[in-house]
């Protein structure tokens, strides 16, 4: 049972940045806008959502 619970781990962090992914990839404007508002470059939209799907 020790030797599943670190696979069981690293599958919940997985499953947390796909699903954040996920949600930036379905609804990408209000993403945008939202990182507009805190300051950050809406381009950078792309590189995060590759990044959270690609390290997920």
């Amino acid at each position: 049972m020790k030797k599943y619970i670190p696979l069981l781990g690293r599958i919940c962090l997985c499953a947390i940045f796909i699903k954040a992914g996920i949600d930036k990839l379905l609804n990408p404007t209000y993403t945008q806008q939202l990182m507009e508002s805190k300051g950050v470059p809406g381009i950078l939209i792309i590189p995060t959502i590759i990044i959270l799907l690609g390290g997920g």
